[in-house]
């Protein structure tokens, strides 16, 4: 897809906003939601793709931003989950300060592949900190365990959560090394003061492993494949 046509995309509202619970798998309560974006013409990821190579995914991100803000029906005590790159978190700080005083709670979710540059810490981890401060804003490294962020540049950031990459919890019995990969973070991020989320949650066994080891909080088609509001 060429810039032309994402951008007619972007400034088209071209895309489905689809909402997935974030269950707290103790009490059997929903804790949150996190707004996916889906298009019909091709798979998302190839879409995001496209979006880095054109240099777009701040104009996509803001899109999808806003439409999972607008079209979600919001609950005193329900967080949203949002998507965002730490591109688009600082260049468009002032804008997103703005959105954040016309909603709920909101969690945004930095993806684990993403990269901050050493110079620009100091001012993401301060801006994260006031929208903290002003509007109880939670935030979270998502995917972890697919790039190749360290257990140390994780507890260097001031998050909430840290949710898994899917692939950690698909077939964790045939592989002993993903179930003691689960079992060690999940400590480690307790003893830390930051909570787990694990992303993947598709069936009945997947779930008991989780609630025994003493997971809070998990996701996946095991609970809804989503929903538009």
């Amino acid at each position: 897809m060429n810039k032309k046509q994402i951008l007619k995309m972007i400034e088209t509202n071209a895309f489905q906003t689809i909402y997935q619970p974030i269950v707290n798998i103790q009490e059997n309560q929903i804790y949150g939601y996190e707004s996916l974006t889906r298009i019909s013409s091709e798979p998302i990821s190839e879409f995001i793709q496209s979006c880095e190579e054109n240099r777009l995914t701040n104009q996509f991100e803001l899109r999808t931003i806003k439409n999972g803000m607008n079209h979600f029906s919001w609950r005193e005590s329900t967080r949203l989950f949002l998507n965002i790159s730490y591109g688009t978190f600082l260049k468009h700080y002032d804008e997103i300060e703005k959105w954040l005083t016309n909603s709920g709670k909101i969690t945004f979710e930095f993806l684990e592949t993403s990269y901050v540059e050493e110079n620009q810490r100091f001012d993401l981890y301060a801006k994260m900190a006031a929208l903290t401060r002003q509007f109880d804003t939670q935030f979270a490294i998502d995917d972890y365990g697919s790039g190749y962020a360290d257990i140390a540049r994780v507890l260097r950031q001031p998050t909430d959560f840290v949710k898994t990459d899917a692939q950690l919890i698909k077939d964790f019995k045939q592989h002993q090394g993903k179930k003691l990969v689960l079992t060690n973070l999940h400590r480690f991020l307790e003893k830390n003061q930051k909570k787990m989320v694990v992303e993947g949650v598709e069936n009945k066994e997947q779930l008991e492993f989780l609630q025994h080891l003493g997971v809070t909080y998990a996701q996946g088609f095991y609970f809804t494949k989503g929903m538009k509001n």
